[in-house]
């Protein structure tokens, strides 16, 4: 037996896959003439607090630094010597992080959302002393320890992006797996959003920014699969996500001519809600340079594959990496996402920029649940902005715009 402290159990390690070992308090929990004694349990992934009393093994918790340690522990077997603890009460809560992945399996295979691949990625940032702790064991306390973790390192906003996330799971988890165990809980990240103080406002691209950008991508970008993509860009406004996730057999012909077809989940505004697939009709000199792009690296699924992973897209962080690099060898100062801006000011008062941002499926109940995209005066439409977005391109640059370099 030992005497078991918080700071000696922090140490406990086992390597051994096969085995436990058990690690007994040399001090006894008694009440009214009962006695047992508290244990904590080693295994390779995890420290477990036991109490043993006569011929019982109750399971009292995990041990998580600062929030249940031996302290916590003897007093939950002073509560079951006294009878106070209902059988519900011995049964050891899930994790956050367990709560936070039922959640998202529940969306994509219950509610068939995706996007989930964010709010998955973001659970990884979560510091352990969170996602480790039981959710019966989540407070305000827990949430204020979590605002001071991440302002040390993260901006005022990343911290109100994380909080509003865990509190989102919070509500979807208790309602649809927790509802008795945490029933008269209060959501510990509820209103724990900051002020924040808008910093840094970014000056925004004219028409002219983005022409200069396509030019200076023909001289500084050498890797022609990455110059197409970000040419689409500035043609199309698109998230990053939208033009990697586009598949070989999204480029569609109609008798209106070539078209990119985002199917539901890959623009931004879609959803398995709204069945929305958004289009993008192709100029003839657009359409040229994607079929230049697919002739040079022969994709076989993706319109930009991965040349590391088989029939995969590129990844997200790959676009902003070749973005950077691009912008310091050729000095443009604008972010490639600043190109809708651009995109959406140059149609002031000269058409409708939404049918190519694809915010024309949202803003009103007419469009968003009575219109038809499919009728041909709308489709029209379509065509008309793209069209006469992608000349005005054309008509700036001349041979530039299929990468010939202008010589002075």
């Amino acid at each position: 037996m030992i005497d078991l402290t918080d700071s000696f159990i922090e140490k406990l390690k086992n390597d051994d896959n096969n085995k436990e070992i058990y690690y007994s308090d040399n001090k006894p929990v008694t009440l009214n003439g009962c006695s047992g004694r508290v244990a904590i349990v080693v295994r390779p992934s995890s420290k477990t607090f036991v109490f043993r009393f006569k011929t019982l093994k109750y399971q009292l918790g995990k041990y998580i630094d600062g929030y249940f340690g031996i302290a916590e522990a003897r007093y939950k077997a002073t509560k079951i010597l006294a009878g106070d603890l209902e059988e519900a009460d011995l049964v050891e809560a899930p994790s956050f992080e367990k709560m936070w992945n039922q959640v998202m399996d529940y969306k994509e295979t219950v509610l068939l959302r995706r996007g989930t691949s964010q709010d998955r990625s973001r659970l990884k940032q979560l510091p352990n002393f969170i996602k480790k702790l039981p959710i019966t064991m989540l407070s305000y306390k827990t949430t204020y320890k979590l605002r001071d973790f991440m302002l040390n390192d993260h901006s005022a906003g990343s911290y109100n992006h994380m909080v509003s996330s865990c509190s989102a799971v919070w509500n979807r988890g208790k309602r649809e797996f927790y509802r008795d165990l945490l029933d008269g809980k209060d959501n510990p990240f509820a209103d724990m959003r900051i002020e924040t103080v808008v910093r840094n406002i970014r000056k925004k691209p004219k028409f002219s920014d983005i022409v200069e950008m396509w030019k200076l991508l023909n001289v500084h970008m050498p890797d022609t699969f990455w110059k197409t993509f970000f040419k689409l860009k500035a043609l199309f406004g698109c998230h990053n996500p939208e033009l990697y996730r586009l598949k070989l057999e999204n480029i569609i012909e109609d008798e209106y001519g070539h078209w990119l077809f985002m199917p539901v989940g890959v623009h931004k505004n879609s959803s398995y809600k709204n069945q929305i697939t958004h289009r993008l009709w192709l100029h003839p000199k657009t359409y040229e340079l994607i079929q230049k792009h697919i002739a040079e690296f022969k994709p076989k699924t993706y319109l930009f594959e991965s040349p590391i992973i088989p029939d995969h897209h590129v990844q997200k962080h790959s676009c902003t990496t070749r973005f950077q690099r691009f912008k310091k060898a050729s000095g443009y100062e604008f972010a490639s996402d600043l190109c809708r801006h651009a995109l959406i000011t140059w149609f002031y008062k000269k058409g409708d920029a939404d049918v190519i941002t694809g915010h024309c499926y949202k803003g009103s109940t007419a469009r968003e649940h009575y219109m038809n995209f499919d009728d041909p005066e709308v489709v029209k439409d379509f065509v008309d902005n793209a069209k006469m977005y992608q000349e005005a391109f054309i008509e700036e640059l001349g041979d530039e715009f299929m990468g010939n370099v202008k010589s002075d």
